[in-house]
């Protein structure tokens, strides 16, 4: 839809006269009500002028911001009448919102009013940000300064492509959320409602449903530890404040099948199957065309349905990551029963219910071959199924990328655009941007793509990469709103530090999107290459990651060019940060690979030097995570003490450090080591920086001894160094805010380590 913005006829928000009032009608709701208090929030943060909220019939003197719908707002029912206005299902369908200036009665008002509620809440946020330049971001807000806002004519109508747009899954609480209050909650489900996603993937609260449910079929079950209980409590709550800001809540995974010893000898007749998960003990699953897979799973939504009030919108993937035994035809037929079952289930408990369903165990092409996919598909009703392609803008280890289009458009089924960018701990500078708009563009420009309603935004970690999730929310909304990355770029520079410095961060991310972000690095040990073990093999795409430097220098020169104007942006803090350890990293992944080179060599000389070189890097970049609160183990572990969750420090912080480095057990230390990395401050202290240690005093051991480096000897070095971390190491004392200056801070980190661009 068009949109413009002319100077003649201006509407002043906040002129030398004060601010103009926000009028509601009588009949106001409460998203409504939100959405006034939050426009009036935000314009005196940037003004020091705070709109009063008033309701029709109040007086006010000149200008006004009316909020609402014509059902719920006196005056914009009289605009609509008089034709000065257009806002009907018809014009904005679904989600659909408008922002307009309008002059009536020798008043000039703006008018912010969407064909819903919510989406008037939309219109809200999409003013503030297109207007007024505040930049709502995963990790921090920028909000600009400005005595007075005065604008054009404004006329613009919008409305989603995509139908329904959810965010979040499970792992988010595995990697990233465990311990969150429900202030960080409510921080995170305001965040989608500033980037108008309208429906939230609830996570939380899986292991007090189960227990519930297994109540009720006489199954013993343990009971719900603290923390389970706890997150069951947030899961309620955030339920609510989801759907008080207008959003569906679909429910945690749901039950597909997994059996336990319990389960089993309540009801011994059932029909079982075992599935094994990497190299762990194989697991029983009930078959799904045993009529107790039914039973099971009917209980168990309206477990969900009753805990945490969901709206209709249930989770279930079939099996990921494993498979079901026998020939192909009888896993085909087991697949195709699963298909049938649970969309009977849901029928049961929701005749109008939907099946969100994870595409994730389509990924392995060994697991699920295409006539198994359509097996299952062919098995649900078209009216109930919403599938998530994650390999939308994902590409598999295999190699394998939008099987969307493997699939014939998954066969006619709804299915949904995803964004699967990162893994559990893969938060350094990553994504390739240039993709990202092609996959958004190709998906809206293919007629077979008309099914594709949906949109899922599934990290399994939050809130870093801010530049590539921001493209990919705005995508989310409308693929082909960004035309390119370049135009893209200057606006997200203006967006998250202001007019004055766009100019500069523009060249700086530019800098960005021509190395990190225009590279596919998602995969396997991809990333720094300290965060791994080890290894006296080098790998093709560390080497890639060296080519950097040069750039990602420029880049942090330029950052640090604008440090003062830039002082106090929490925004721009965290990215000097991030960049500069991005730099580092590449740095120390060169001497790195240069001091094994050297090894190999027989040169000590050339060893040492590269040797030294990388420590200090990694003593780097332990300072410069150091200053941001967010690159912290101990905030979690404190989050962890608190209510409701009230757990013994020392206890969680085993737990915690045994994710970050080995995710389960040390009876499968190898299985998933190191798959949730990523800088936080003591694990480069503690664990990173000590294995790149060992790993040079072990080298340095071979050269003066003349033995020839063992693999397996440097990777054995490395488990005790992984015992001490995970259980000795001490719980420091969380940072509350940012250390003062960071700029310069991260200047003499530079200079230490003799690095500084």
């Amino acid at each position: 839809m068009e949109e413009s913005s002319k100077m003649s006829n201006s509407f002043s928000l906040v002129d030398k006269n004060g601010a103009a009032p926000i009028i509601l009608g009588k009949s106001r709701s409460q998203i409504e009500q939100h959405a006034a208090e939050e426009l009036s929030r935000y314009i005196e943060l940037i003004t020091n002028a705070k709109p009063k909220i008033i309701r029709v019939g109040d007086e006010f003197e000149s200008g006004a911001v009316i909020i609402g719908r014509p059902q719920t707002n006196e005056i914009l029912a009289e605009f609509v009448e008089k034709g000065l206005i257009q806002i009907s299902d018809d014009t904005l369908g679904l989600d659909g919102f408008v922002v307009k200036t309008v002059e009536d009665g020798g008043k000039r008002f703006l008018v912010l009013s969407g064909s819903a509620d919510r989406s008037t809440l939309y219109a809200v946020y999409d003013f503030l940000e297109r207007f007024c330049r505040v930049g709502f971001f995963w990790d921090h807000e920028y909000v600009p300064k400005s005595s007075e806002l005065t604008f054009g004519e404004i006329d613009i109508a919008q409305k989603p492509y995509f139908e329904f747009r959810q965010n979040l899954q499970a792992c988010v609480i595995g990697y990233s959320a465990t311990y969150w209050s429900k202030e960080e909650w409510r921080r995170e489900i305001d965040w989608m409602a500033k980037h108008k996603y309208n429906a939230l993937h609830l996570c939380l609260g899986g292991r007090v449903a189960r227990y519930e449910t297994f109540k009720m079929l006489d199954i013993k079950d343990d009971e719900p530890s603290q923390v389970d209980k706890a997150h069951a409590e947030i899961a309620k709550h955030n339920s609510e404040y989801a759907k008080s800001l207008g959003m569906d809540v679909v429910t945690p995974q749901v039950f597909c099948g997994a059996a336990t010893p319990a389960m089993k000898e309540r009801y011994p007749n059932a029909k079982y199957f075992d599935m094994q998960w990497f190299n762990y003990d194989p697991q029983p699953y009930i078959h799904p065309g045993d009529p107790l897979f039914k039973k099971v799973l009917i209980e168990w939504l309206k477990q969900y349905d009753n805990l945490y009030k969901t709206t209709g919108y249930y989770n279930i993937d079939p099996y990921a990551e494993s498979e079901p035994p026998g020939e192909p035809e009888e896993r085909a037929e087991i697949k195709a029963s699963f298909g049938r079952a649970v969309s009977e289930a849901v029928k049961a408990v929701n005749p109008n219910g939907k099946w969100v369903m994870s595409g994730w165990g389509f990924v392995e092409r060994d697991f699920w071959p295409i006539d198994h996919i359509k097996a299952m598909l062919d098995a649900i009703p078209d009216d109930i199924l919403i599938l998530n392609d994650f390999t939308s803008n994902y590409t598999t280890s295999a190699g394998l990328t939008r099987i969307y289009e493997e699939t014939d458009y998954y066969f006619g089924k709804v299915w949904g655009w995803t964004i699967f960018h990162s893994f559990g701990g893969n938060t350094h500078l990553h994504g390739d941007v240039h993709s990202l708009l092609e996959n958004a563009h190709r998906v809206a420009a293919e007629p077979k793509a008309k099914n594709c309603k949906a949109f899922y935004m599934t990290p399994e970690i939050v809130r870093h990469n801010s530049f590539y999730f921001d493209l990919a929310n705005k995508l989310g909304w409308n693929p082909t709103s960004i035309s390119d990355i370049q135009s893209y770029t200057a606006d997200y520079a203006e967006r998250r530090y202001g007019k004055a410095s766009a100019g500069k961060m523009t060249e700086c991310l530019t800098e960005l999107v021509n190395t990190v972000y225009s590279w596919y690095d998602m995969n396997d040990f991809h990333g720094p290459i300290y965060q791994l073990s080890p290894t006296l093999v080098d790998r093709a795409w560390w080497e890639k990651r060296t080519e950097f430097v040069p750039s990602l220098g420029r880049a942090l020169k330029i950052a640090l060019s604008i440090a003062d104007e830039q002082h106090g942006n929490k925004c721009y803090e965290r990215d000097l940060v991030d960049i500069a350890k991005e730099y580092v990293g590449c740095c120390v992944t060169k001497f790195i690979i240069e001091m094994k080179s050297a090894a190999i060599a027989k040169d000590e000389q050339k060893f040492q030097t590269a040797a030294d070189k990388a420590v200090k890097g990694l003593n780097a970049i332990e300072e410069m995570v150091h200053l941001l609160p967010e690159y912290h183990i101990s905030k979690e572990i404190e989050d962890s003490t608190k209510p409701p969750y009230s757990m013994d420090a020392k206890e969680t912080a085993v737990s915690i450090r045994t994710r970050y480095t080995i995710l389960i057990d040390f009876e499968h230390y190898d299985t998933l080591l190191d798959y949730a990395r990523r800088d936080m401050y003591e694990l480069v202290k503690f664990y990173y920086k000590p294995r790149v240690e060992w790993m040079i005093s072990y080298l340095q051991s071979c050269l003066k001894t003349g033995k020839e480096p063992v693999e397996q000897e440097l990777h054995d070095g490395c488990i005790p160094i992984a015992k001490s971390f995970i259980y000795d190491s001490p719980i420091l004392e969380a940072p509350k805010s940012s250390a003062a200056d960071v700029a310069a801070h991260v200047k003499k980190s530079l200079e230490r380590a003799e690095l500084m661009p």
